[in-house]
């Protein structure tokens, strides 16, 4: 009897390892900060792991996008803080400070491309430049 190719298929589905400082941040966050209940302030976190706050949220935003790993925050005047999203009540408090962040800059981008000022800078810049 021939196998179907999907029977002859074997997937291996292997899990990318993560490099550090992900892997230590990961560590810390899936034993001590599950729920946003758990957070961890972004100051906090950063001396656990020797990282600068700004490296920090570049190594959060990598695990999110590249390993799909589920980390929330929370906003500042709330509980701040990283932490794993662990149920339903959590990735509405992760992804509503997402989406407000996100409207808020959008809203700041719109009044900058609307900006009589800001155009007539640049026309002017375009004059000096010789364009």
């Amino acid at each position: 009897m021939t196998k179907s190719p999907v029977q002859q298929t074997s997937l291996q589905l292997e899990a990318r390892p993560l490099p550090e400082p992900e892997a230590t941040i990961w560590c810390i966050l899936n034993i001590l900060h599950q729920g946003h209940k758990k957070a961890i302030k972004m100051p906090d976190l950063a001396e656990c792991v020797d990282l600068p706050t700004r490296a920090l949220q570049d190594a959060i935003r990598n695990m999110r996008l590249e390993y799909d790993l589920p980390v929330g925050s929370t906003p500042a005047r709330n509980k701040p803080g990283y932490f794993v999203i662990m149920n339903e009540e959590d990735l509405e408090i992760a992804t509503r400070n997402l989406w407000n962040r996100g409207m808020s800059d959008l809203a700041v981008y719109a009044a900058l491309k609307r900006n009589r000022q800001v155009k007539e800078q640049l026309g002017q810049l375009a004059i000096i430049a010789g364009r």
